[in-house]
């Protein structure tokens, strides 16, 4: 490398910030950070920093270089526990697809499904095979589905009825939000 002088000084306080910066961000997110994504995301901004460190080593005298790496192997550590935690704390090591919320009012508890397994999940299958699936009521799933503005409704109940009975088609298809199941999601296997 041929850096010397004053732009050699410029990227060694350069080096420099960004680990205090990395110490201030690290120290927040061990203290406040309930979310995953972001723990995830530092861990993979410390590796790359560490990498950059490594890169340009000779910048550094032997003790501070030492020091750095050493901390930031601690930090990225520190990262990798904390996010451990919280994702064994928020989903006891596995996501959570569906969530039954006891709220103390009189009548059944809210069934509540997570929006993105639910985006995801009705692009491959119709309301009745997610229902199945998630062993909760075609209703639960198609409420959900309208509540997360994943699908809308296409007809009035009472036509469905009628227009069920006049197409013989399966009976666990579901028309108020899969009006045409063939055309927009596979086939349920049998």
């Amino acid at each position: 490398m041929s850096v010397s002088g004053p732009a050699l000084q410029e990227l060694l306080n350069a080096f420099r910030e960004h680990y205090h910066r990395y110490e201030r961000t690290v120290r927040e997110a061990i203290a406040n950070s309930a979310d995953a994504v972001v723990l995830w995301r530092l861990g993979d901004d410390l590796n790359q920093y560490m990498g950059l460190v490594n890169e340009h080593s000779a910048i550094f005298e032997p003790a501070e270089f030492s020091l750095i790496t050493h901390n930031i192997g601690a930090m990225e550590n520190d990262v990798r526990l904390q996010y451990k935690q919280v994702v064994d704390q928020t989903h006891h090591g596995h996501p959570i697809v569906v969530e039954t919320i006891h709220t103390g009012a009189p009548g059944r508890p809210a069934i509540e499904i997570d929006p993105d397994f639910l985006r995801w999940a009705y692009s491959l299958r119709s309301t009745s095979s997610i229902a199945r699936s998630l062993g909760v009521t075609r209703s639960v799933v198609r409420n959900a589905l309208l509540e997360h503005g994943i699908a809308q409704p296409q007809q009035q109940p009472a036509t469905l009825a009628a227009a069920h009975n006049n197409l013989n088609g399966p009976p666990d298809v579901d028309y108020l939000v899969d009006p045409d199941p063939d055309s927009t999601h596979p086939q349920d296997p049998v």
